[in-house]
């Protein structure tokens, strides 16, 4: 079997290959079911197991050793290593989702928050790696795997070291990604709990800005500006929150000492920027619910529509803000998107537009009795003024129920 196109329905072991997830240099990862557990998993398939019978299983032995001592929800869970015929592969958790690297590559940089939210929560899984003496020392967006519901997890620790375990380098021979490897590494100096913070740094600097810190075309380029260039300051890719340059900047010193003493120290440091955010699909709910209101705001100026005041939009913003309150995003996101249809479809008709506008409220009307019993009562005076066609007294009615869920 070609270990790089393995067919659906091939076995390898207990294992039954269902689709191809990604290729790398070194190995390819498939979907599988585990037959003995019915569990759905991923493979790590080495592509060359007689060549790099060495060093190669060596590292997955290793990243199996290292990584079962990490029980973090923000670390992919590795559970074995097999070997079946000339095959050399590794089980581990299945995390559907995209890469970071992917992501930046498709979507450019991230909204400041949203990079704020992703890197503390994988300074959390690293922070409990680094609690059992385990190192990374490859952390890079291609190995920051983000799942559908935006919680990140870090992947591969082919490269970890920790204690108790054999060390595959040679000494004087460095791994790793070039552009996020540290300074001292380069200088064949050790690795340390600072070498993988300078690789989070150089990662929080790609996610705002889409590019590097150093730049150059060749090796021997990157790593002498690496090595001797200053950085190219972040603001000449992306306007940022006042403070935040600082903190990339002090997390890639070039001199490990002038970093942050821990991860726990960088997650600290992160806090004034972190804002409570929910991932829908690729996108932050306030991400999307800005782009959805803009919509809105482009139909009513682009129609003509003239509606008195800003009640109706003002209202759907409550309303999506309720609903994060109330961590019910797909609510959230249904509402905002009912109203980007509805109004898709609306005349200038004043009479036609009020309908749709009353349908609408309507539909707030029952989420927020819904949402609380209690004041089921709103949901009536809101009938009632909707009868008199008092926009007004909707708003208010509204503000008050949402005043009620806040208590």
């Amino acid at each position: 079997m070609n270990p790089r196109h393995l067919l659906s329905g091939s076995q390898l072991g207990r294992f039954v290959v269902d689709s191809t997830l990604g290729r790398g240099a070194l190995a390819t990862v498939y979907r599988a079911q585990d037959s003995a557990t019915g569990a759905t998993v991923a493979l790590k398939v080495l592509h060359d197991a007689k060549a790099a019978s060495d060093d190669a299983v060596e590292r997955l032995r290793r990243e199996v050793d290292l990584a079962r001592r990490v029980d973090h929800p923000n670390v992919c869970r590795l559970f074995e290593l097999h070997q079946e015929g000339s095959l050399v592969f590794l089980s581990m958790q299945l995390i559907l989702g995209r890469s970071l690297e992917d992501i930046i590559e498709v979507d450019g940089k991230l909204d400041p928050a949203r990079a704020v939210h992703i890197l503390r929560a994988v300074c959390r899984g690293l922070e409990a790696a680094h609690q059992l003496g385990i190192l990374h020392r490859d952390l890079k967006p291609g190995n920051i795997q983000l799942r559908p519901d935006g919680v990140p997890a870090i992947l591969d620790f082919g490269y970890a070291t920790g204690p108790g375990v054999k060390r595959v380098t040679q000494t004087g021979v460095w791994v790793g990604t070039l552009q996020y490897v540290a300074p001292e590494i380069l200088k064949n100096r050790p690795a340390s709990r600072g070498s993988d913070i300078y690789s989070l740094g150089v990662t929080l600097y790609r996610c705002l800005s889409a590019a590097y810190p150093y730049s150059g075309v060749t090796f021997g380029e990157v790593a002498s500006a690496i090595l001797f260039r200053e950085v190219t300051p972040l603001c000449d890719h992306v306007r940022l929150p006042s403070g935040l340059e600082e903190v990339v900047l002090k997390a890639i010193e070039r001199n490990p000492e002038d970093r942050y003493s821990d991860v726990t120290q960088f997650f600290a440091a992160l806090e004034p920027f972190a804002q409570e955010t929910f991932l829908v699909g690729s996108m932050t709910l306030e991400e999307l619910r800005a782009k959805l209101l803009a919509e809105l705001e482009g139909i009513r100026k682009e129609r003509g529509i003239i509606t008195g005041d800003n009640a109706t939009l003002d209202s759907l913003e409550r309303t999506a803000q309720l609903e994060l309150s109330r961590g019910a995003v797909k609510d959230c996101v249904r509402c905002l998107e009912l109203a980007r249809e509805e109004l898709n479809k609306i005349e200038i008709d004043r009479t036609f537009v009020a309908a749709k506008m009353q349908r609408l409220h309507m539909m707030v009307g029952e989420r927020v009795a819904q949402a609380n019993p209690e004041i089921r009562a709103r949901s009536v005076e809101m009938t009632e003024a909707f009868a008199k066609k008092d926009f007004a007294a909707v708003n208010s009615v509204l503000n008050r129920a949402f005043a009620e869920l806040g208590k």
